[in-house]
């Protein structure tokens, strides 16, 4: 699709820096994928928590962050079985676990409920019906 076909194609700006000295410049149109290649980048680990600052410009507006890069991936450990490694380091991973839970999740503990009901009345309800048909007989 050409820019001129998208309704806000307007060019966008992005910045990234270290320590205060630009490091890489992307720049592209909004709306459409953009690419910046960071050459010789510094990894995040928990011994050097190196974070880049990054500047995004749009229109008027500017938005300022940070990030961190890793590579993460899974790799083999002394004993050869795959563990999850950041920067091709092994690493056993603690912390908390911080995500926005969906709602089917959410509803997962009703559902069992519901399916248990569901089976009790199954298994309820035809004693229940023979109960009540001898009864009126």
């Amino acid at each position: 699709m050409l820019a001129s076909q998208v309704p806000d194609a307007a060019p966008v700006t992005v910045t990234v820096s270290a320590h205060g000295r630009t490091v890489a410049t992307g720049r592209g149109r909004a709306n459409f994928p953009l690419s910046v290649t960071i050459p010789k980048a510094r990894l995040w680990s928990p011994e050097t928590p190196f974070l880049y600052n990054i500047s995004i410009s749009y229109h008027d507006d500017t938005v300022l962050s940070y990030f961190g890069m890793r590579e993460v991936s899974l790799c083999r450990d002394s004993q050869g079985v795959t563990r999850p490694c950041i920067n091709g380091e092994y690493r056993f991973l603690t912390g908390v676990l911080d995500q926005v839970t969906t709602l089917p999740v959410l509803l997962l503990p009703m559902l069992k409920l519901v399916l248990l009901l569901v089976l009790l009345l199954l298994t309820v309800l035809p004693l229940l019906v023979l109960t009540l048909s001898l009864a009126h007989t």
